[in-house]
């Protein structure tokens, strides 16, 4: 499948009917794997980083559900490419910018990807709407014992998966979730909870990930701690940290409505107004009015648009996916007036 098509399917992790959708956009579970007799990849040579590719792909083709997924080899994505699946969270950060032989495979509706030669040999990642991470953990489970059946890891009996970074050792395993948080951020409570979430062994990164900032009062959570704990109970801590989280930021949308209902339904409209009618708007000024009307949704004002729209034009307003659409690098200017087009079309 060429990336292109990718603007026409709708990823898994954006549905929008899940409970607490509101305010947990979704969750994500990576595992890093690295294979027994290779050097990690910061130490390999390209000729050695090409035949793990080559050897993990082949090996991919004999997994089920992996067979049938979309595979792209890293140099032959240019730049706008990376950046389109950096925005749509199947890459990371560091891999837009690898020039190792690396490699991309993508499962149906991206509910599975898997990096191949970023810090670790394998970076195998599931994603689902809402808070669901039991779910992405059963199913990766399975993908990785059937991996495991074809690759040898690099696993210890003492330290457990043996990773580039001594923080992974262990599981190997980063949970995390997409949490919504403006009540939070708009009563200034948000440093608090940044702050005991690292004293409980979290950590709260930005929209994209690791070395990205919040965007749209967007928060990514996830565990620090892989060593000396249980899969199991890495997911079970998160699950219940977000829980609190989600109803503290929930009984805090309340008393914003019920202490300032006026400038908290003015500000839902102007946005809701300006989104309608826009002829240009910057990806940072759209995030805070998209902020604005999820916000207005779960505290229940009356809008003419839906979860879904909003999911739609955060996804589509993004500024690789503008350019992958019109097959061409834009310029700030054009892409931010391509963007409002793009948000009054959504809107309907």
């Amino acid at each position: 499948m060429k990336l292109r098509e990718l603007l026409s399917t709708d990823v898994i992790w954006m549905d929008s009917d899940k409970k607490n959708g509101d305010i947990v956009i979704s969750s994500r579970i990576r595992l890093a794997r690295n294979l027994l007799d290779f050097p990690f990849p910061d130490q390999a040579d390209e000729k050695g980083l090409a035949a793990i590719r080559s050897s993990v792909l082949e090996s991919m083709n004999r997994v089920e559900y992996l067979k049938k997924g979309n595979q792209y080899l890293l140099e032959d994505l240019d730049p706008t490419d990376r950046r389109f699946l950096l925005e749509r969270h199947l890459i990371s950060h560091d891999f837009v910018h690898s020039s190792r032989p690396g490699a991309l495979v993508v499962g149906d509706r991206e509910m599975v990807s898997i990096m191949v030669n970023e810090e670790d040999h394998l970076r195998i990642q599931g994603m689902e709407s809402g808070l669901d991470l039991m779910k992405i953990f059963g199913f990766l489970r399975v993908i990785d014992d059937a991996l495991s059946r074809e690759l040898k890891y690099a696993y210890s009996s003492d330290l457990g998966y043996l990773t580039s970074c001594p923080t992974n050792v262990g599981t190997g395993m980063r949970a995390s979730v997409l949490i919504h948080l403006p009540g939070l951020v708009q009563t200034n409570r948000i440093e608090e909870l940044l702050g005991s979430l690292q004293k409980l062994g979290m950590v709260a990164r930005g929209f994209y990930g690791e070395g990205t900032r919040s965007l749209g009062d967007f928060f990514q959570i996830s565990n620090q701690i892989t060593i000396g704990v249980r899969e199991e109970e890495i997911v079970d801590k998160l699950l219940r940290i977000v829980e609190q989280i989600v109803q503290t930021e929930r009984a805090t949308r309340g008393e914003m409505l019920e202490k300032n209902r006026l400038e908290v339904e003015d500000r839902i409209a102007r946005a809701y107004g300006l989104l309608r009618h826009v002829q240009k708007i910057s990806y940072g000024e759209l995030m805070e009015h998209l902020s604005w009307l999820r916000l207005g949704l779960s505290l229940e004002i009356k809008m003419q648009v839906t979860y879904h729209q909003l999911n739609q034009i955060l996804l589509k307003s993004q500024p690789a996916h503008l350019d992958e659409k019109e097959g061409r690098e834009l310029a700030p200017l054009e892409r931010d007036a391509i963007r409002a087009q793009t948000i009054r079309q959504l809107l309907g």
